[in-house]
């Protein structure tokens, strides 16, 4: 997936974007992280809450699962804990996303609905990258303070 975002998006703006698994990181190696994110994608569950530390005007895409009887929940009711605190993070955007249920295949879009979703969220992230590049408020650094 990087790949395909460099592809599409690398012509207008310098990407460093990093694959990591948060759970094999340290919790001050995952703040870190974090903290220095202009966009954190990630899905819903305890990874999540690692959002708290982004810095202003960073966003947050999360992927959520609309199979109420999926592995993540204990009942037919969905667990909402990630939605009640990442939305009222006033100083990010989130972006709710339901997870595909299988995006790739062979390295290429799964069906025709996956190229969909692919598009959409090339386009979402696009978006993202150019408010944040237009973003003229200076960003407060404690060690020039």
């Amino acid at each position: 997936m990087p790949n395909t975002w460099k592809k599409k998006l690398g012509h207008k703006y310098d990407l460093d974007i990093q694959v990591v698994r948060l759970h094999k990181l340290s919790i001050e190696e995952q703040v870190k992280l974090t903290a220095e994110a202009s966009i954190f994608i990630s899905v819903c569950g305890g990874g999540a809450v690692t959002a708290m530390f982004l810095p202003k005007g960073a966003s947050l895409l999360l992927y959520f699962s609309e199979d109420p009887f999926g592995v993540e929940w204990s009942n037919d009711t969905p667990a909402r804990l990630d939605w009640d605190l990442l939305n009222n993070i006033g100083y990010i955007r989130v972006h709710w996303l339901p997870r595909p249920k299988s995006l790739f295949k062979d390295g290429k879009p799964a069906d025709h609905q996956s190229q969909v979703d692919l598009k959409a969220f090339v386009r979402l992230v696009d978006h993202e990258l150019d408010i944040i590049s237009h973003t003229s408020e200076p960003v407060y650094d404690e060690r020039t303070s």
